[in-house]
C-alpha cells in the first residue's frame, strides 16, 4: 500500500493480494472463533470487487467513483467500517517490517517517508525517516511523526480533489509559488493572505554560528564574497509560514530561522531574502543570493507586477538598490545541495513555533 505502480489494474490486483495475505497472517496468529471471518471481521473475499481496500483504491483512482462516495448506498462506507477492526488487530499483532518509501506531506511539502508492510510510517525513537527525493543516494532526515500526514500524499490529494468536486471548486495547480510566472505580473488568489502579519505574531528568531558537518566539508567562498542561501516554508499555503537563511562570509558562518505567523510560502521566501540582506554589514562587497523561488527573482529583479505582498516587495527592492554588486541565482529546490537543504531545514523547523 505504498506508491501505485504498474498502472491501475496492476495496482488493484496487487492490493487485493495484499489484503488476502494479511488476513491469512492475522488468522494464523489468532485463529480463535472471535477473530474468525464474520460480519464484524470479514476476510478479503475471493472476489476482488468486494474487498474494501480494493474499493478504496478504485475510489481514489477513478473520478466517477469519487463522486459516488457521496451516496450513503456506496458499498465502501459499510465495507470500510467492517474492515477497521481487522486492520487494527493486524497493526498490533503482525510483525512489522520495512517495505518501501511512500510519498507523504511534511509541513505542507511532499517528501518520501519510510513505511512498513501495512503502509504506516516506521517510528524509531520517536522519529520517522524521510527524504526529499525518492533515490537511494538522497539524504535521510528524521522527523516528528506529528509533522507527517496521516495518509499518503496521493490519498490526501485525491481526498482534497473529491471534497472540492463536491463543493464545486477547482483545485489550484500549485501550492509552492502561489502564482504563475509571467512577464505581465502575478495574481493574488481570492481570499488569500496578501501581507505579512504583525511582528508580535512572529516566533523567536533562531540563530547559530556553529557550522554543520555537511557544510564544514564544503569549499568556502572566495575572500570578500558573501554567499547566501534562503528558503521559505508554509504548511497549507496559506498557513503557518517561516524562513531560513544560511550566510557564509569568508570562513564566517551564520544561519537564521524564524516563524512569521499565518502567511504564504512567498512571504516566507521574501522575508528570508530581506533578513539576509539586512544581515550584510558591508554592502559594497559582492553578494550572491541563491533561492529556489522564481517568484522572488521576478518581483525583485525583473519588474514583475505583484498583486500581493506589495509593501514587503517595495521594502526589499529599496534594500536591493543599496547593493552595487548583488547577484541572484535560481537553484533547484530539494536537490540535495547541503547549503540549500540547510536553509530549507531552518525554514521548516521554524514552523515548530506556530501557536
Amino acid at each position: 500500500m505504498t506508491a501505485f505502480r504498474g498502472g491501475h489494474r496492476d495496482s488493484l490486483a496487487h492490493l487485493d493480494r495484499f489484503c488476502r495475505r494479511s488476513m491469512q497472517i492475522f488468522l494464523a496468529i489468532d485463529p480463535s472463533p472471535a477473530t474468525s471471518p464474520s460480519p464484524e471481521h470479514p476476510p478479503c473475499p475471493a472476489s476482488g470487487d468486494a474487498c474494501p481496500c480494493f474499493l478504496l483504491l478504485r475510489a481514489v483512482l477513478t473520478p466517477p467513483s469519487l463522486l459516488a462516495l457521496a451516496s450513503d448506498a456506496h458499498p465502501l462506507r459499510a465495507s470500510a467500517l467492517s474492515w477497521a477492526p481487522v486492520r487494527d488487530a493486524m497493526t498490533s499483532t503482525t510483525p512489522r517490517f520495512f517495505v518501501d518509501w511512500q510519498e507523504r506531506y511534511f509541513k505542507g511539502k511532499k517528501v518520501w517517508v519510510k513505511v512498513d508492510h501495512l503502509g504506516d510510517p516506521i517510528v524509531e525513537s520517536g522519529r520517522v525517516e524521510m527524504r526529499y527525493q525518492n533515490s537511494e543516494d538522497a539524504k535521510i532526515y528524521r522527523a516528528s511523526p506529528a509533522n507527517v500526514s496521516a495518509q499518503s500524499a496521493e490519498l490526501v490529494d485525491a481526498t482534497r480533489d473529491f471534497e472540492e468536486k463536491l463543493a464545486g471548486k477547482k483545485r489550484p495547480s500549485s501550492s509552492k509559488s502561489g502564482s504563475k510566472s509571467s512577464t505581465s505580473g502575478t495574481k493574488a488568489a481570492p481570499g488569500s493572505i496578501t501581507s505579512l502579519e504583525a511582528p508580535e505574531r512572529w516566533g523567536p528568531r533562531h540563530e547559530s554560528t556553529s557550522v554543520p558537518d555537511t557544510i564544514a566539508a564544503l569549499e568556502w567562498p572566495e575572500e570578500g564574497v558573501v554567499e547566501i542561501y534562503t528558503d521559505g516554508a508554509c504548511s497549507g499555503n496559506p498557513g503557518p509560514c517561516g524562513y531560513g537563511v544560511v550566510i557564509r562570509d569568508g570562513k564566517n558562518y551564520r544561519e537564521i530561522g524564524q516563524y512569521l505567523g499565518q502567511g504564504t510560502n512567498n512571504i516566507g521566501e521574501l522575508m528570508g531574502i530581506k533578513t539576509a540582506l539586512e544581515a550584510v554589514e558591508d554592502r559594497s562587497r559582492p553578494v550572491h543570493i541563491y533561492t529556489d523561488s522564481t517568484y522572488c527573482i521576478g518581483v525583485l529583479t525583473k519588474g514583475w507586477k505583484a498583486k500581493a505582498n506589495r509593501e514587503l516587495i517595495l521594502e526589499i527592492r529599496e534594500l536591493v538598490s543599496k547593493f552595487p554588486d548583488l547577484t541572484f541565482h535560481k537553484v533547484k529546490g530539494h536537490s540535495d545541495h547541503p547549503l540549500n537543504d540547510r536553509a530549507d531545514f531552518m525554514a521548516t523547523s521554524s514552523l515548530d513555533d506556530a501557536r
